[in-house]
């Protein structure tokens, strides 16, 4: 939702952006979503997945592509998501900066 994976950098503009973001959405179920309930379920842990609510993603898939972008003002994947749990934008400490601010591996 919010063009985090590394290769979204190459998007050449936002429509391909936004386009990118609903395939991966609409196909979260088949490959990240399968995994994980696989995993959880051999391990007898039971998953919670706040970002899937269905109004955090109309919400988020809302957001105009090009502010969700990679640009020389929001130089990192997330950059939005980030920002939000960031202390001088929330006023609280939910985060180390060294963490918030790490590129995703």
């Amino acid at each position: 939702m919010f063009g985090g994976y590394l290769y979204f950098h190459k998007a050449p503009h936002a429509e391909e952006f936004h386009s990118e973001l609903i395939r991966k959405l609409e196909r979260l179920h088949m490959y990240d979503c399968l995994r994980t309930d696989k995993t959880m379920m051999g391990n007898s842990v039971e998953l919670r997945v706040p970002f899937l609510d269905k109004s955090f993603i109309e919400y988020v898939m809302s957001v105009d592509a090009n502010d969700k972008m990679i640009t020389n003002e929001r130089p990192m994947e997330k950059y939005i998501l980030r920002k939000a749990f960031d202390k001088s934008e929330c006023g609280e400490d939910y985060l180390p900066s060294e963490i918030l601010w790490r590129q995703k591996e």
